[in-house]
C-alpha cells in the first residue's frame, strides 16, 4: 500500500512540475497575442478617421438666403434705398436681397393683392396709416419676440416713431423715417412781387392775403397761370381750427362738430372763394408737385421727401417756412416703416434686413439721400443737416422744429376704409356738389357704421 501511495505522489509532483514548467511560455504566448489585439485595433481607428476626413473635405457649398423687399421709400431717389440693401449685403454675405420698388399710388392695392394670392414679399415698407389695418388682419409678422431676443435697443428711436408703428401694445414694424409737413415756397416769386418771405409771424389771414397776390393770369386768356397756395391733406384743415376726426376713444366721428365743418369749410374756401389754390380741375391737368417745380406754385406744403428731387430745380430757387397756423399751429407728423409679414418664407432673414435698414447704419445711408428725417436720434441729429449744408432749403431746421407741433393722423383697423368714405362725400364737396356740412354728416354715418365693427 505504501508503494502505491508513493508511486501516486510522484505522479501528481511530476504534473504539477509539468504544469508550472508550461505557465512561463503559455503567458508569454499571451502577451503577445494582446499586442497584435491592440495593433488591430488601432489601426482600424486610424481608418474610421479617414473615411470621416472623406466626408467632410467636400461639403455641399450654401446657397444665400434671398429677401424679397417691397417698396414705396424714396421711389424718386431709388438709389438710396438700393445703396442701404448693397451695404447689407456687403456685410451679410449670406443673403441676398431682390428690392421692388412700386410708386405709392399703386402700392397698398398691390401689396393686397400678393398678400391674398400667397406670395407676400418677405419685407414691405408701411405707412402708420396702412400699418395698423394690416397688423389688425394678422397678415405682419409680431416683432416684440425678435427684439426680446436679440436684446433689440428699440431706445435708439424718437419715442414717437416706435409708438406709431405699434398696434394694441406690440410692435409690427421697424421706423425708417418721419416727416413734418412745412411750407416749400418759391423764392423768386415773392421777390418778383416784392414780397417778404413767409415767417414765424404768419397767420391764417396773412396767407390768404399773400396768396391773393401770388395769383396771377400771366397772359391774359382769363386763365389762371401762376397760384399763390395749393392745399394740404385734408386733416391739417381740422386741426388748425381745432378739430379732430375721432373722439379721444376713436369709437366716433367727430367731423359734424361746428369746428370740424368750419375748418373743412376754409379749406373749400381755397379755391372755390378765394380762388388762391388750384381746383380739383386743374390738379387733373397738372399735380401741384409738378405746378411747383415748374414755376407755377408759389407756396406748397409738403414733406422732407422733396428734398432730393427739389435740388434739380434750376430755374428758381426755394425754402421753406413754418406753415401758418390758423386758430391753432399744427401740421402732419408722418412715418414709414419696414415689416416682416406674415407670409415671409424667411422671417429670421428678414427681421436682420430690417434691423439693418431701419438701424443707425441704414437710416445715415437715407439721411445723407435727403429722404424725409431718421427716426434713429444719432443719424438725425448728426447727418440731417449736415447733408443739407449748401443745399437748399436754407432753413431745414424747421423740418425739425415743426415736431414741437406736428400731429399724428388718429389711426385706427380699417383706417382705407374710413379714408375713402369720407374721400367720397370731400370730394363732392370740393366740386361744389354737395354743401360741406351735409357732406361731412354724411361721411360721419359711414364712419360711424365701420368704427362699430372694431368694437
Amino acid at each position: 500500500m505504501k508503494s502505491y501511495k508513493l508511486i501516486a505522489v510522484l505522479l501528481i509532483a511530476s504534473f504539477v512540475l509539468a504544469l508550472t514548467g508550461c505557465a512561463p511560455k503559455v503567458v508569454k504566448e499571451t502577451v503577445v497575442v494582446e499586442k497584435q489585439v491592440e495593433k488591430i485595433v488601432k489601426e482600424t481607428v486610424v481608418v474610421e478617421k479617414q473615411v470621416e476626413k472623406v466626408v467632410t473635405a467636400t461639403p455641399e457649398p450654401k446657397e444665400p438666403v434671398t429677401i424679397s423687399v417691397m417698396t414705396f421709400l424714396a421711389a424718386d431717389t431709388p438709389e438710396v434705398e438700393r445703396e442701404i440693401m448693397a451695404e447689407f449685403e456687403k456685410e451679410n454675405p449670406g443673403y441676398k436681397v431682390e428690392l421692388q420698388f412700386v410708386p405709392f399710388g399703386e402700392y397698398f392695392t398691390k401689396l393686397q393683392t400678393m398678400i391674398a394670392g400667397g406670395t407676400p414679399p418677405d419685407v414691405a415698407s408701411l405707412n402708420m396709416e396702412n400699418l395698423q389695418s394690416f397688423a389688425a388682419l394678422g397678415t405682419l409678422v409680431d416683432l416684440d419676440p425678435y427684439v426680446q431676443k436679440d436684446n433689440y435697443d428699440l431706445g435708439q428711436y424718437y419715442p414717437a416713431t416706435v409708438q406709431m408703428h405699434s398696434y394694441k401694445g406690440r410692435l409690427y414694424a421697424l421706423p425708417a423715417s418721419f416727416s413734418t409737413v412745412v411750407l416749400f415756397y418759391n423764392k423768386n416769386l415773392f421777390d418778383e412781387a416784392g414780397i417778404a418771405y413767409p415767417d414765424a409771424g404768419w397767420d391764417w389771414d396773412k396767407l390768404i392775403e399773400v396768396g391773393k397776390k401770388l395769383t396771377k393770369d400771366t397772359d391774359g386768356d382769363g386763365r389762371t397761370d401762376q397760384f399763390g397756395y395749393s392745399r394740404a391733406w385734408w386733416p391739417m384743415y381740422l386741426w388748425l381750427n381745432g378739430a379732430d376726426l375721432f373722439n379721444e376713444d376713436k369709437t366716433r366721428c367727430t367731423l359734424t362738430d361746428p369746428a370740424a365743418v368750419e375748418g373743412i369749410q376754409k379749406m373749400v374756401d381755397l379755391w372755390m372763394v378765394h380762388e388762391i389754390a388750384p381746383t380739383p380741375a386743374d390738379l387733373t391737368t397738372q399735380g401741384d408737385w409738378d405746378m411747383f417745380t415748374s414755376g407755377r406754385l408759389a407756396m406748397y406744403p409738403t414733406g422732407p421727401w422733396a428734398i432730393a428731387p427739389f435740388q434739380e430745380i434750376t430755374t428758381f430757387e426755394w425754402d421753406i417756412a413754418d406753415h401758418p397756423p390758423g386758430k391753432e399751429r399744427a401740421t402732419f407728423l408722418f412715418g414709414n416703416a419696414y415689416a416682416v409679414l406674415s407670409g415671409s418664407k424667411n422671417p429670421d432673414a428678414a427681421w436682420e434686413l430690417i434691423k439693418f435698414a431701419a438701424g443707425e447704419k441704414g437710416e445715415s445711408i437715407r439721411q445723407v439721400g435727403g429722404y424725409e428725417i431718421a427716426p434713429v436720434k444719432a443719424a438725425a441729429e448728426t447727418e440731417f443737416l449736415r447733408s443739407l449744408a449748401g443745399k437748399m432749403p436754407a432753413h431745414a431746421e424747421v423740418f425739425l422744429q415743426a415736431t414741437a407741433y406736428a400731429r399724428t393722423v388718429p389711426v385706427v383697423p380699417k383706417w382705407g376704409e374710413i379714408s375713402a368714405a369720407i374721400d367720397e362725400q370731400l370730394e363732392l364737396a370740393s366740386l361744389g356738389k354737395k354743401p360741406v356740412k351735409d357732406a361731412l354728416t354724411d361721411a360721419c354715418t359711414k364712419v360711424d357704421a365701420i368704427l362699430a365693427t372694431l368694437e
